[in-house]
């Protein structure tokens, strides 16, 4: 994943994952669980990866939010 741009890292990780897809939303990408995006319990996550070094650190946060957000047939 190095040399990559953020978004295809992000596209990477988040689109691997079953029911996901990219939306536009207020001008900028956002993955989505079905109709739910990887939103965390209560609210929206957010996070700066402009200066990730390591994306093997990204891919559990995803993860895991997904997790919260996938209906539980999809959880894994």
């Amino acid at each position: 994943m190095k040399g990559r741009c953020v978004l295809d890292n992000m596209r990477e990780i988040c689109l691997a994952l079953p029911d996901t897809k990219e939306t536009l939303t207020w001008g900028q990408p956002h993955f989505r669980v079905s109709r739910a995006p990887y939103v965390g319990h209560k609210g929206w996550v957010s996070m700066d990866a402009r200066g990730v070094d390591d994306w093997d650190e990204v891919r559990p946060l995803v993860l895991e939010s997904y997790r919260l957000i996938a209906p539980k047939a999809r959880r894994s």
